[in-house]
């Protein structure tokens, strides 16, 4: 599959380079032919005007395919298909063989009829020809051959056999073709060459384009990953195993984030009340349960507006922008909590006691505010008041201040 669109490869580079030389060897025929008939339009000639002017429409049809080629394939987008590039192909072969005829011609009728000095220029005329379609032609592997022959061996031939004959003219014409033939071909082979590598050198780039790419991708997704691990590691420091709240350095660092855009936030702490005997009488793989529990039932109750934290243990720890006693939220919490909660067919029953502070109004630092709700809450068990309701809290600051 490779190799065959290196040769499809090759042979679009050479038709396109082909029709880049059309124009200038259209030009060229044209100016000789021009030339050749002025020196020979005032013998007398059989057929000769009837050449110049069949040689005119053939420089014309050339001019016309070498024009609708430069429209629709010129683009660098368009592409040529198989199809095209052998109709293309066979149109640019065309039109060359029709000029190389048109000079045969003129050599076999004219140059029979031609004084010495006129023979000589047809025939100098006709060896530039031959000579410049060794470049110009040198894409074009059989038909820049035939435009050699076509032009220089019938005039050659015909310099031999007429009389009186110049066979030196016309032996040095035939060599002058063998030569000339030799050169076409090592243009071809050099041209041939040239696009080979140029295709070489593509795939290379392109192959090593391909490689950074990957690179590339590989970089990125490596960065990703890094990214990801980065921030994964970052989210379980602040992230408590258990119950995937936030773990005390989360808890404080996102209260931190909380009291840049609200300048007041309340703050609620509360543990469970007679955790230790359902350890003990449950065991503790049942007291991770409860806490699990416990933890998804804060997720569901809290406003969207309110971080949460398991401060140790089975201690937990609220801060919030809204008043969540004006809310009625505690007052769902602890009704929640006062429920039966059954973990493994086994009912538990499930208490907490809360306290709460309020910043910056009762206290001059987040920690501050944590610890003066940690003291509320302990003040109310040591009074009795376990599982006790917030209101009969929230009012115990004011009491000690």
């Amino acid at each position: 599959m490779e190799k065959e669109a290196q040769q499809f490869h090759l042979k679009s580079s050479l038709l396109k380079l082909a029709y880049k030389n059309n124009l200038y060897s259209i030009l060229v025929n044209l100016t000789a032919f021009l030339c050749v008939y002025y020196q020979v339009a005032s013998f007398d000639i059989p057929y000769i005007d009837l050449w110049f002017y069949c040689t005119v429409l053939f420089m014309a049809v050339r001019l016309l395919i070498d024009i609708l080629f430069r429209r629709y394939f010129a683009p660098d987008t368009v592409q040529f298909t198989e199809k095209t590039l052998h109709t293309w192909s066979h149109y640019h072969a065309f039109g060359v063989i029709l000029g190389g005829c048109s000079w045969a011609i003129i050599a076999v009728i004219a140059l029979p009829n031609l004084g010495l000095e006129e023979r000589f220029v047809v025939t100098v005329i006709s060896s530039a020809l031959a000579g410049g379609a060794t470049g110009v032609l040198a894409p074009s592997k059989i038909v820049g051959k035939l435009f050699i022959i076509l032009t220089l061996l019938p005039a050659s031939i015909t310099l031999i056999f007429i009389t009186p004959s110049l066979p030196l003219l016309g032996f040095l014409g035939s060599f002058f073709c063998v030569v000339m033939l030799v050169g076409h071909s090592n243009n071809y082979r050099q041209i041939l060459s040239n696009i080979e590598l140029t295709f070489k050198n593509d795939g290379l780039l392109d192959s090593l384009k391909e490689q950074n790419q990957q690179i590339s991708d590989l970089n990125q997704r490596l960065e990703n990953r890094v990214r990801e691990r980065t921030a994964d590691l970052e989210r379980m420091a602040l992230t408590d195993r258990l119950t995937q709240l936030n773990n005390r350095e989360g808890f404080l660092e996102r209260c931190g984030r909380l009291a840049l855009i609200s300048s007041s936030l309340k703050f609620y702490f509360f543990d469970l009340d007679r955790f230790k005997q359902i350890n003990d009488s449950k065991g503790h793989e049942v007291g991770d349960l409860v806490l699990q529990h416990i933890s998804n039932l804060l997720i569901e109750i809290l406003p969207k507006r309110t971080v949460v934290g398991r401060w140790g243990g089975d201690e937990f720890v609220i801060c919030s922008v809204d008043d969540l006693e004006s809310l009625g939220v505690l007052t769902h919490l602890c009704n929640s909590f006062s429920e039966s909660v059954y973990i493994r067919n086994k009912r538990i029953e499930v208490r907490m006691t809360i306290g709460s502070a309020h910043y910056p109004e009762d206290v001059n630092s987040i920690e501050e505010a944590i610890h003066a709700a940690d003291l509320a809450a302990t003040y109310l068990k040591r009074k009795g008041d376990r599982g006790g309701y917030y209101d009969i809290i929230m009012n115990w600051l004011e009491q000690v201040n």
